[in-house]
């Protein structure tokens, strides 16, 4: 689902993007969020999982291919379709060190009014340049 972001949140003085109710999201089934901030696109993957929600980089951190929304979740971490790199949701951590260290990219978010807000700074402020504060 893709974005274009119009207007942002603030919450007690930070800036969020409200995206989707938390109803869109099924326990354990990745989901791909795509939001674009003045022409830049940023794709993240939601989870939801054990009734807590994710949202991470939709770019695996091996091979930095955009195919952790075609993952699965299994034992609270998302399981790559490429090569089955396994990375915690909880810790962005690859569950399997000896294979290498890459961490999964995490962001903030809340959830208000029945509604994913991410936020602003946690996507684009040091990575691409934007600083909305």
């Amino acid at each position: 689902m893709r974005f274009c972001v119009e207007h942002t949140l603030t919450i007690d003085g930070t800036e969020f993007i409200p995206t989707v109710n938390v109803n869109t999201l099924k326990e354990n089934t990745p989901f791909l969020l795509e939001i674009e901030v003045n022409h830049t696109f940023k794709r993240i993957t939601l989870v939801k999982t054990n009734r807590i929600i994710y949202a991470i980089s939709n770019t695996c951190p091996h091979q930095h291919r955009e195919s952790l929304h075609n993952g699965y979740i299994e034992n609270n971490c998302i399981v790559c379709p490429e090569h089955g790199w396994t990375f915690d949701l909880e810790t962005g951590e690859n569950v399997d060190s000896s294979i290498g260290k890459q961490k999964l990219e995490k962001y903030e978010l809340v959830i208000q009014n029945q509604i994913i807000c991410i936020k602003l700074n946690s996507l684009f402020k040091e990575k691409w340049g934007f600083d909305f504060e």
